[in-house]
């Protein structure tokens, strides 16, 4: 049966050949044959794992889970569940993701806001997102643990926000906004 060189296999997968190597020598991919020549041979099937393990890191699953997934049996319960499970675990941290990217997007929307007449400079929309940063986080802080323990938490999103501001403030770099 015919096989495919890597560079062949490179070239319909579109994946580089040291990133088809790497996968190799990590055992995610396994040349059918070497040529007489040493060439690894690839079965044409090779193409369908190639895409498959693109797949699953687009979706962010790691090198390791994706080895876990090739090796498991598709018609196996058991297989099966652990699929599911780390399918559930995937879309936990993906809607975690989702609510620190609109946190993010958030707060950069209301850097841009113009206030006061568009007399605040950048730095100060900065600082007072840091100091919201710094309030919320004394009272999850608060809410946790120690009183004392939250205040000194407010108070270092405070102090920091100031060290943030001193250089912008001396370099006068940033017009308002």
């Amino acid at each position: 049966m015919p096989h495919l060189t890597i560079g062949k296999l490179a070239e319909r997968t579109e994946i580089s050949t040291d990133t088809l190597r790497y996968w190799e020598k990590i055992e995610l991919l396994k040349p059918g044959t070497r040529s007489a020549t040493g060439y690894r041979m690839y079965h044409y099937d090779t193409v369908r794992v190639v895409r498959f393990i693109r797949s699953a890191q687009a979706l962010h699953f790691s090198l390791e889970d994706i080895r876990e997934l090739l090796s498991l049996n598709a018609s196996d319960p058991r297989s099966c569940k652990r699929i599911m499970k780390q399918t559930e675990v995937k879309i936990h941290e993906a809607q975690r993701k989702i609510t620190e990217l609109q946190a993010i997007k958030n707060t950069l929307a209301s850097l841009v806001e113009k206030d006061s007449g568009g007399k605040r400079t950048l730095m100060e929309h900065i600082q007072g997102s840091m100091r919201m940063v710094g309030l919320c986080l004394s009272a999850l802080v608060t809410a946790l643990c120690d009183p004392a323990y939250a205040q000194d938490a407010s108070a270092l999103f405070e102090n920091e926000a100031v060290r943030m501001e001193e250089p912008f403030k001396r370099s006068k770099i940033l017009p308002a906004c």
